[in-house]
């Protein structure tokens, strides 16, 4: 029996030290990461930069998956349940949390289902009006806003974006009423801002910069705690009166709740030496995005933080999602 006892201890031990080696050597084979996008959109962009790098600081392949579908719902679900063997990553964004925000039964826990690992980036939320329109500050359309008979509209890439809150959080901030247009993505919703169909948005800065630029519409603040480097006349929501009126969505990566944390680590390590190469920054620079590598506690704080400030919004400005 004493036999039987030593043999079974040492086959287990002999089990946990290859079992430590393997995380300790990971990867030794390719890397799924799977883009919670369609080809073509930031977020899918961001996750073949990120798996080329890896790909070259690993010598493993590292492949992008797309599942795009329910909001990055369906990209979700598909890491939750994989193995959290450490082959299989989420790169999605603020939807994430944001899904969670309404209240609705989804297919995913953005809290348990995940082990964050680190962001990649963040991107400015500017409110804005067409050429047309006759205020140059949000003091100018908050007034304009509360007008009598004021029929003040804003577009959006969507219902339940980070986009659409924050146009709602700005009613609920200053008293007004602007009607929310939802369109099908940001670039339909600035085509008609351009026309004069649609006389606001509320937008990423890269889709509205260009324009700007151009002189064809006007940025009247961005939703950050600091201006932006590219636009510095544009105050931030804070210094034009709405403190509380803050919308920054991230990029970033996660793994299934029971990856090992050895694996975690490295991965964030490594995603955090992307973020802060001089190609990486000079790159994200021209997509008007901000490089930011928080690690695992730092993403994990601003999912639930999120979820907290948007469902709160959620509740009082009465919004529903089918």
């Amino acid at each position: 029996m004493h036999n039987f006892k030593s043999a079974v201890t040492l086959v287990l031990g002999c089990l946990m030290a290859s079992t430590s080696y393997a995380m300790d050597d990971w990867p030794t084979k390719p890397v799924r990461l799977v883009a919670a996008a369609a080809p073509g959109g930031t977020t899918d962009l961001l996750a073949r930069l990120l798996a080329q790098r890896l790909s070259d600081k690993f010598g493993k392949t590292f492949v992008v998956e797309n599942k795009g579908g329910a909001g990055g719902g369906v990209a979700a679900k598909f890491v939750q349940q994989a193995d959290p063997d450490g082959y299989t990553f989420l790169v999605t964004n603020d939807q994430l949390s944001m899904q969670s925000s309404f209240g609705m039964k989804l297919e995913y826990d953005a809290i348990k289902g995940f082990k964050p690992v680190a962001t990649i980036a963040r991107g400015p939320v500017v409110l804005g009006v067409g050429k047309d329109v006759p205020v140059n500050d949000l003091a100018g359309l908050i007034a304009l806003a509360k007008a009598k008979d004021s029929r003040l509209a804003f577009g959006s890439c969507g219902s339940g974006t980070i986009l659409h809150l924050a146009g709602e959080l700005l009613n609920i901030s200053a008293g007004t009423n602007i009607t929310h247009i939802p369109y099908r993505g940001c670039a339909p919703a600035m085509v008609d801002v351009l026309a004069g169909q649609v006389p606001m948005f509320v937008t990423v800065l890269g889709n509205a910069a260009p324009y700007v630029k151009e002189g064809k519409v006007k940025m009247l603040a961005v939703a950050s705690t600091q201006r932006l480097a590219k636009f510095p006349n544009v105050p931030t929501t804070k210094e034009a009166g709405l403190p509380e009126l803050l919308a920054e969505p991230w990029f970033g990566v996660l793994a299934p709740a029971k990856t090992p944390d050895s694996i975690i680590a490295k991965l964030t390590d490594a995603v955090k030496d992307f973020v802060a190469e001089p190609a990486t920054v000079a790159k994200f620079d021209t997509l008007y995005l901000t490089p930011q590598a928080v690690g695992p506690d730092g993403l994990s704080k601003i999912i639930r933080s999120e979820i907290e400030q948007w469902s709160g919004v959620v509740r009082a400005a009465k919004i529903e999602i089918q």
